[in-house]
């Protein structure tokens, strides 16, 4: 008999790729393998098929669920842009989450300045370790080197970041399926 269609509830493949199936109820792409898919498809779901995104958000405006489908690709790099910068926001190095906001960036760095020119003038040792809050209740203590190592993983982290949301970009002006999700570095 098979599932009654509900525009709001449904998936979409979307042209030949079948590692991902648009979802309305999430509004978004989702892996092949998401439970929420797999128990479509067990209530003899049978997912419909669009040729690109852009046919399938003019199907599911027609259909009176202008949200539940995709965006036009300005929503969708200004989507990407959001997600790139709540990504880079945070790294994990050893097991302890550092902030790697632009704010935390400049004041870790004006405190490598502070304490080279600490060292450079004696008033502090080479290889001491001050501490520096890294979350709510978390302080680490950093050598001078540690710090500048911190700074600099923190730096390659938000580029990484910038890196995959440049490649993101060009699938999706390409016109491809793209899962935001993805890809980020840790």
């Amino acid at each position: 008999m098979g599932r009654q269609y509900d525009p709001t509830d449904w998936y979409w493949q979307v042209g030949d790729d079948e590692s991902q199936v648009w979802s309305s109820a999430a509004a978004g792409l989702r892996p092949a393998s998401d439970p929420a898919y797999l128990a479509f498809l067990a209530d003899d779901g049978i997912p419909s098929r669009a040729i690109a995104l852009e046919d399938l958000r003019e199907t599911l405006i027609a259909a009176g669920c202008p949200s539940c489908g995709p965006r036009n690709t300005e929503d969708l790099l200004a989507e990407l842009a959001a997600e790139r910068y709540r990504r880079q926001a945070t790294t994990t190095i050893d097991g302890v989450v550092y902030d790697t906001s632009d704010t935390a960036g400049a004041r870790l760095l004006a405190s490598i300045n502070a304490r080279e020119m600490a060292v450079a003038i004696g008033a502090e040792q080479p290889g001491a370790t001050r501490g520096w809050k890294v979350g709510p209740g978390v302080t680490v203590q950093l050598t001078l080197d540690a710090q500048k190592t911190l700074f600099m993983k923190g730096v390659l982290h938000v580029q990484a970041c910038f890196d995959h949301e440049t490649a993101l970009a060009a699938q999706l002006l390409a016109g491809q399926t793209v899962d935001f999700s993805a890809g980020w570095p840790e």
